[in-house]
């Protein structure tokens, strides 16, 4: 893995921007940033183009795999940091920059446990960069990113994340409690499908990382979210902005709320946050 070099050795960041309260910008992707066709409306790429050219830096943070991040972020993003697995890795110019793998016996008995007693479901386990499922949704045909296997041949394995959907979830979850030493479940606001990884794992621990290797503050971080996964990295920040289309959880958290992801909510907040350094 590579290192992520200092503040100090970026000598881009002067002392005039080091005066700026909100140096760090920090978002989630879908139904935060991203419009419901997954793209960047134009005018929230100008306001990222004008954030990032005024020395300040912009991360991603996502429960989405790298793939998932990469197809759609225009160019200007592609060197950016990635917080991707919901804070399970982190990637910086296309390399792994920090890692948290679910421990491999409590995967092994994890998916054992699904498979026995929930075999209507559907697991998939994510191992370098592609998802491993147990049987195969409409949406995974043709996938060039999707596998169908046993996946008790691949449980012992390094992974980010296990994604478990399920028509039954209330059960499942209440049947996988309390959860084994080592791991933490994290279900979803918007949709069908309950997220594990290790216990250690979440935006707002991957985001510290960060800010600690380039001797940043949390308290001059802006974030924006809309849903569980968010919720730690809103709290964190100095300033945690929910979208107006977020989840309770994460509208409960946030320091403000911005106009919806199909108003460019980021993009009013961070022309705001620029307009009022002058």
């Amino acid at each position: 893995m590579t290192s992520i070099q200092p503040v100090s050795s970026q000598r881009s960041i002067d002392a005039e921007l080091r005066a700026i309260r909100w140096r760090v910008a920090v978002s989630d992707l879908d139904d935060t940033l991203l419009q419901p066709d997954g793209s960047i409306s134009p005018r929230t790429e100008m306001a990222l183009r004008a954030w990032l050219e005024s020395g300040r830096r912009f991360v991603v943070a996502t429960g989405r795999p790298p793939r998932g991040v990469g197809e759609r972020l225009p160019g200007f993003l592609q060197q950016i940091p990635w917080i991707c697995y919901n804070g399970a890795e982190i990637r910086l110019h296309g390399e792994v920059i920090y890692r948290r793998f679910i421990p491999e016996a409590t995967l092994n008995a994890l998916v054992e446990c699904v498979l026995d007693d929930f075999p209507d479901t559907t697991i998939g386990i994510e191992l370098d960069d592609l998802l491993w499922l147990n049987k195969p949704r409409s949406r995974d045909i043709g996938n060039p990113h999707h596998r169908i296997a046993d996946l008790r041949t691949v449980a012992h394995l390094p992974t980010a994340k296990v994604l478990i959907f399920s028509e039954r979830l209330d059960v499942l979850m209440a049947a996988l409690e309390p959860m084994p030493e080592g791991v933490r479940l994290m279900p979803s606001g918007r949709y069908p499908f309950v997220q594990l990884m290790a216990a250690e794992v979440d935006k707002a621990t991957a985001l510290r990382h960060l800010m600690d290797a380039w001797g940043e503050s949390l308290e001059n971080v802006v974030a924006f979210g809309d849903d569980v996964n968010d919720i730690d990295l809103l709290r964190v920040a100095g300033l945690g902005v929910a979208v107006a289309n977020a989840f309770h959880g994460a509208l409960d958290a946030a320091d403000r709320v911005a106009p919806a992801n199909v108003e460019d909510g980021v993009a009013v907040v961070l022309e705001e946050l620029m307009a009022s350094d002058h």
